[in-house]
C-alpha cells in the first residue's frame, strides 16, 4: 500500500535554520514514527507531502540518519505541494475560505493524481483535502478549542464544523491518549471504535539523565540567563493562556515570598517572534510581583541542551490548563527531572505516580508543590525514579504498531 503522510509540520522546522532541530510537539511526531513505521513493514511505500518552497535536503537527511539508504532509496518518495497564498483581505473568514479554495484545487489535485491509496492527516488540515475516493487516517492531537472554549467567533466556530465533519468522515482517528480519545467521543461524538489510542514517546538517545559537568557547561553557555551558583525551576514550550502561565508566576512568587529561596524560574523555548503580547504580559506580571529579576527567559534550544537544562533542574513544573498528550513531561523524565504537573487533560496519564498533580487553578496548590520537591531530596530522588519506570509505558515502537494496524483494517 502507498501511504501519503502530511509532513508539512516537520519539513518546515527541520529546514528553520534558527530551530536547532527543534520540530514542535507534530513534528516530534512525525520525525520519530515515520521511521519505525518504515521499519517494521517493509510492504508500505510512504508519500511524503512537503514543502515545494522548502529545500528537500533536511528531510532527507533526517531520512538518512534514520534509516537504511536503500530503504529510502526504494520506499519513500516526496510530493512538493505548492505554499498556500495569505491574500490580503478585510475579512477574515473570507480569507480562509481562499485558502482553503486554493488548497483543494492544487494540493488535490496533485495527490488524487498521484498512486497514494491511504492518506495520513493532521487534526486541522484535514479539512482542507477533498480526495475523492481515497481513504484517510487523521491524527487527532487534542480539543483544546473545544475544551477551553476558544470557538467564540461564528467564523472559528464554521473551521470547527468544517474539521468535526473530516474527523468524523476518516476511516480511522488515532488520538495520541486516552484524556483525547475521551474527548472526541464526549465532544465530538466520534464513535468509540473508531478511535485508537497511540501513546506517543520521546527520544531516549537525546533525552537522558545528565553528567553535573554537562549540565554546567550549559549553564556557561547560558551564562546571562542562567547564573551558574542559582538553583532553578523550568518550564519549556510556549508561555500561552492554555498554558497556565500567568497562575505560575503568581505560585513561583508565593514561593519565593514564603520560602526565602534564591531559586529562579526559567522558560525555556519561548518564540519571541510568535509571542510578543505574551512575553509582554509575562514581563508586567514579574514587575508587579517584585520577581522581574528571578524570571529568566531561554530562546528555543537543540534537544540536547534542552535535555541538559531539565537534567539541572529542580523541577519540571508544567500545570497546563489541558494538554493533548505533554511530551515535556516525558522529556523531563527521561532526563532525569521531578515532574510538577496539572490534574487537567492528559497530564495525570502521562506523568502517573511520578508527577506531583496539581490544580492548574491554586496558586497555593502549584506553590505547595515547588515547595516540597525543592525542600525534600529524598522524595524528589523517588519521583524521578518512579519517572523512568514511568516512561516503561511509552515507546515509538508500540505507536508504530498501533498505526499499522489501522491502516490494515482499511486497506
Amino acid at each position: 500500500m502507498n501511504i501519503g503522510f502530511d509532513v508539512r509540520f516537520l519539513h518546515f522546522g527541520l529546514a528553520k535554520p534558527a530551530s536547532g532541530g527543534n520540530v514542535g510537539g507534530i513534528g516530534t511526531y512525525q520525525k520519530n514514527l515515520i521511521p519505525e513505521l518504515l521499519r517494521l513493514d517493509a510492504s508500505h511505500i510512504y508519500t511524503l507531502f512537503t514543502h515545494r518552497h522548502l529545500p528537500l535536503a533536511p528531510l532527507q537527511a533526517w531520512l538518512a540518519g534514520s534509516l537504511p539508504q536503500a530503504d529510502v532509496d526504494s520506499r519513500v518518495k516526496f510530493l512538493p505541494l505548492e505554499r498556500e497564498v495569505y491574500l490580503p483581505v478585510l475579512d477574515k473568514s473570507l480569507g480562509r475560505m481562499l485558502r482553503r479554495f486554493q488548497a483543494v484545487y492544487q494540493h488535490n489535485a496533485r495527490v488524487n493524481a498521484s498512486d497514494v491509496h491511504l492518506v495520513h492527516l493532521n487534526q486541522d488540515q484535514g479539512h482542507q483535502w477533498k480526495l475523492g475516493g481515497k481513504k484517510t487516517v487523521v491524527t487527532v492531537y487534542d480539543l483544546i478549542g473545544e475544551v477551553l472554549g476558544l470557538y467564540t467567533a461564528t467564523s472559528a466556530q464554521r473551521e470547527r464544523e468544517l474539521i468535526y465533519a473530516c474527523w468524523r468522515s476518516a476511516g480511522a482517528i488515532l488520538a495520541i491518549s486516552e484524556a483525547t480519545k475521551r474527548d472526541l467521543i464526549d465532544r465530538v461524538a466520534i464513535d468509540a471504535h473508531r478511535v485508537h489510542v497511540t501513546l506517543l514517546d520521546t527520544d531516549r538517545i537525546v533525552f537522558k539523565p545528565r553528567t553535573d559537568a554537562e549540565v554546567q557547561t550549559l549553564r556557561e553557555q547560558l551564562a546571562s540567563q542562567l547564573p551558574a551558583e542559582l538553583p532553578y525551576f523550568v518550564h519549556v514550550g510556549g508561555i500561552f493562556h492554555s498554558k497556565n502561565t500567568a497562575n505560575l508566576v503568581r505560585a513561583f512568587a508565593q514561593f519565593k515570598k514564603e520560602t526565602g529561596s534564591n531559586a529562579v524560574f526559567v522558560f525555556a523555548g519561548v518564540p519571541a517572534k510568535y509571542a510578543a503580547t505574551e512575553l509582554a504580559e509575562l514581563r508586567a506580571l514579574s514587575k508587579s510581583l517584585h520577581i522581574e529579576n528571578e524570571i529568566k527567559l531561554v530562546p528555543p534550544l537543540a534537544a540536547d541542551d534542552l535535555s541538559r537544562l531539565y537534567a539541572g533542574a529542580i523541577a519540571n513544573v508544567h500545570p497546563s490548563l489541558y494538554e493533548g498528550f505533554g511530551l515535556t513531561l516525558l522529556e523531563a523524565m527521561a532526563s532525569g527531572t521531578a515532574v510538577i504537573t496539572s490534574n487537567a487533560g492528559s497530564m495525570p496519564e502521562v506523568a502517573g505516580d511520578a508527577g506531583v498533580l496539581v490544580d492548574p487553578k491554586n496558586i497555593a496548590d502549584i506553590s505547595h508543590a515547588m515547595h516540597m520537591v525543592s525542600s525534600q531530596p529524598d522524595r524528589r530522588q523517588a519521583m524521578i525514579e518512579k519517572g523512568f519506570h514511568q516512561l516503561k509505558r511509552f515507546s515509538w515502537e508500540h505507536c508504530a504498531r498501533r498505526t499499522l494496524d489501522v491502516y490494515r483494517s482499511l486497506a
